[in-house]
């Protein structure tokens, strides 16, 4: 009998224990579920989520596969190089604020914009989105391939009064001598016709000299001709395969990247598109303030 009433308050104390733990386990179940929401709350900041119809005011840091920052809304991004190393078409702003747009509206690339819904104010998570979903595939008519040793007119009538003296401030005189605003090389002022006004300019480098192509590369002045077609200059381009992908000029007129050089072939390709055109693109996203529809 003393066997019995043993087992019996061993399984009595059993059932205990196991009400206590249950009772201890529900209280940290409650504390959990708690914390678990203050944590959320200081995450999200509010329980507000974007929808379909809503404006929305954003904060974003657009970048490449590779790392490299294309565009962004925080100054602190676009001032540090180190931390946030730029792409070759990056354009520093004078003011950075946060973006603007109403979901829907197809205000922002599509990527971007589906990447939104659901986010909650004070959210912030990286949208990676492919080429056709953002900028689309490039095109190839904007891709232009030429020679790397060109000719160029000895003389050229592509100015009239005012042009030219929008370009290089001054009125034009015969005789006169300018820095050429493309090639770099000295022009004098060959002959101004007021009649037609027109003003014919004469180039006049030297065969040996470099200068710098469109702020992009150098470029070596191997002959002059002045015998031929009224007049010659023949230039080398001095690129190589490894420039390729690697040289981008930003020119404010035609912006291009070299996409590609052909030392066999003799030739050298631009591409015109724009530099995140055809392109993966990764964009971190912080969701300010939702106006709800």
């Amino acid at each position: 009998m003393a066997k019995s009433n043993d087992s019996e308050g061993f399984f009595d104390m059993k059932i205990i224990v196991t009400i206590i733990v249950v009772i201890v386990l529900s209280i940290v179940g409650v504390v959990s579920y708690n914390n678990m929401n203050d944590s959320q709350d200081a995450f999200e900041g509010s329980y507000v989520y974007v929808e379909l119809g809503d404006k929305v005011l954003v904060n974003y840091t657009g970048m490449f596969e590779d790392g490299t920052v294309f565009d962004t809304s925080h100054v602190e991004v676009a001032e540090n190089d180190a931390l946030y190393p730029k792409s070759f078409s990056f354009t520093p702003r004078t003011t950075y604020t946060t973006l603007s747009f109403t979901v829907g509206e197809h205000e922002v690339v599509e990527g971007f914009e589906k990447g939104v819904i659901g986010m909650a104010v004070g959210q912030t998570k990286k949208v990676t989105i492919p080429s056709d979903k953002a900028y689309g595939d490039s095109d190839p008519e904007l891709m232009r391939t030429f020679d790397i040793i060109d000719t160029i007119p000895m003389y050229t009538t592509e100015f009239n009064t005012s042009s030219f003296v929008n370009t290089y401030s001054i009125e034009p005189v015969v005789g006169m001598t300018v820095t050429d605003a493309v090639w770099g090389w000295d022009t004098s002022v060959y002959f101004v016709d007021e009649n037609a006004d027109e003003v014919i300019l004469k180039y006049e480098p030297s065969v040996g000299q470099i200068f710098e192509y469109v702020e992009a590369w150098d470029y070596e002045v191997t002959g002059i001709d002045s015998a031929t077609n009224g007049g010659e200059i023949t230039i080398k381009h001095l690129v190589t395969e490894a420039d390729a992908n690697n040289i981008y000029s930003n020119n404010n007129v035609a912006p291009f990247m070299l996409s590609g050089v052909d030392t066999v072939a003799g030739t050298y390709t631009l591409d015109y598109n724009s530099e995140v055109v055809g392109k993966t693109l990764i964009f971190e996203i912080t969701v300010e303030e939702v106006i709800e529809n």
